[in-house]
């Protein structure tokens, strides 16, 4: 919610430094996002803790910008543990940390911290008719979310001839046992030997064979040929030329040139001229991006598209 409709985000660093932050994804479900800045020099980064061991009681520290007041630290216990926060009898967020650190307007954002001064939490909501009740996302919620959150660019599809089988056990405990297996004869693998992702590992199948695997990346299909064809619009990356073509305020995003009628993009509410920000949970569009986002769309359902026009930012859904 800190960076919720925001046009421009700024981050001020301890050492006075105000840098430029863009929004790489978000999630509005879990209130998380990911921000990229770009320094000229190193930036220190704080270690992530295990929310899973927490004990009611523990020492904690808040850090944040309450009321404005920068940099300001806090520190309490932890109260409670696994509590949700309802609306109109629905979830809003849910298995959250409370804890009696004073947390106000302005911590949103900032880090819990354990004794050791680990991140175990990130400060998200109070309550604001009572003193000293607020509440920290567990931070290994983030971490379970940080794959799918990250630069989409980043995640290639790679050619294995590998294959997972599971089977499930009809003995209690009922469990789930998974075999890696050679994918044409299914042949289980004994072990896999490796040094470096992306480059030749050799794996040893029962029965005593051997076969060294070379991993192929899977090139994606073209941003533009799948934009006409799974939502009916064409498609062009913003440029700076573009942008002072088309007279747009932005330099980043996908500039739509032409919709097709009673497609999904139409449906959607997009029209020609239109500038496509944000695509489910992810912003800063390119059309590498675009590619990654499209491929991993779902079958069904609505992905949130975010579309900018005439200078403002409006959301629609793509209907699949």
């Amino acid at each position: 919610h800190v960076i919720d409709s925001a046009r421009a985000i700024d981050v001020e660093l301890l050492d006075g430094r105000t840098l430029q932050a863009e929004i790489i994804s978000s999630n509005p479900d879990a209130d998380l996002a990911i921000l990229r800045i770009r320094s000229d020099k190193p930036l220190p980064a704080i270690e992530l803790g295990d929310s899973s061991d927490l004990m009611i009681g523990e020492p904690v520290i808040a850090v944040g910008n309450p009321l404005g007041l920068s940099h300001t630290v806090s520190s309490g216990i932890v109260s409670a543990l696994h509590r949700d926060i309802t609306a109109n009898n629905e979830v809003i967020l849910g298995d959250l940390i409370q804890t009696d650190a004073a947390i106000n307007r302005g911590n949103s954002g900032g880090p819990l911290l354990n004794a050791y001064g680990q991140v175990i939490g990130i400060n998200t909501a109070i309550r604001g008719d009572a003193q000293n009740i607020g509440f920290a996302i567990a931070v290994n919620r983030l971490r379970d979310m940080i794959p799918d959150l990250m630069n989409p660019a980043q995640v290639t599809k790679v050619d294995v001839p590998l294959k997972l089988i599971e089977k499930r056990e009809l003995t209690p405990p009922s469990a789930v046992k998974a075999t890696v297996c050679r994918a044409r004869d299914q042949l289980p693998i004994l072990s896999i030997a490796g040094e470096r992702p992306r480059e030749k590992f050799e794996v040893a199948l029962a029965g005593g064979e051997k076969m060294t695997i070379d991993p192929k990346s899977v090139p994606l299909p073209n941003a533009i040929v799948q934009a006409r064809e799974k939502l009916g619009m064409t498609i062009e990356e913003v440029t700076p030329m573009l942008a002072e073509k088309y007279g747009l305020s932005e330099e980043n995003g996908l500039l739509v040139t032409q919709v097709t009628r009673e497609s999904a993009a139409a449906k959607a509410g997009i029209k020609p001229g239109d500038v496509i920000v944000q695509l489910g949970n992810y912003w800063s569009l390119t059309l590498e991006t675009f590619s990654v986002l499209l491929e991993h769309m779902p079958q069904s359902g609505r992905v949130r598209v975010g579309i900018l026009r005439n200078g403002r930012l409006g959301y629609g859904y793509f209907e699949l």
